[in-house]
């Protein structure tokens, strides 16, 4: 899958996710969280993203502040994107699973390594299955409920 940009900035391909991962690395930048974020295709199903979050080193204010790597999986392939803002608290996704995650990016990467070859099928290999194989690489098995945010 080669390297492009969609309409709204994001990066598309898996090299390009670790382009980002490998800047993210540079900058001394570790995760805290991974979500899985879904929002409703239809009545029955929703669509499923992976949402890791860190905090970044670079930010407009003097403090740090929360950044969002967001990893979007589908017939078109990964796209990735890194938002400042929380994309559960946007009402287009809501938040279905948080938890602690494996903090260094390199652990990121061996994760989309391990699927890159992956050719999306809409009943064995989708949004679902993609978002579940990153949270089983990635997450420390600690679940965060709604009331501690």
């Amino acid at each position: 899958m080669g390297q492009s940009a969609n309409a709204y900035g994001s990066r598309i391909g898996f090299h390009s996710a670790y382009d980002v991962l490998d800047d993210i690395i540079g900058s001394g930048e570790e995760f805290e969280e991974i979500f899985i974020l879904a929002s409703p295709l239809n009545l029955l199903v929703d669509h499923h993203q992976v949402c890791l979050k860190h905090r970044s080193h670079n930010c407009c204010v003097l403090d740090n502040c929360d950044s969002f790597l967001i990893f979007d999986y589908g017939q078109r392939g990964l796209a990735v994107e890194c938002e400042r803002y929380n994309p559960a608290g946007t009402g287009t996704f809501r938040a279905i699973t948080t938890k602690r995650c494996v903090s260094h990016p390199d652990a990121v990467k061996a994760a989309l390594i391990e699927v890159q070859q992956k050719r999306y099928h809409l009943v064995t290999w989708n949004c679902q299955h993609f978002a579940q194989h990153m949270l089983e690489r990635l997450s420390n098995d600690v679940e965060h409920t709604d009331s501690e945010f």
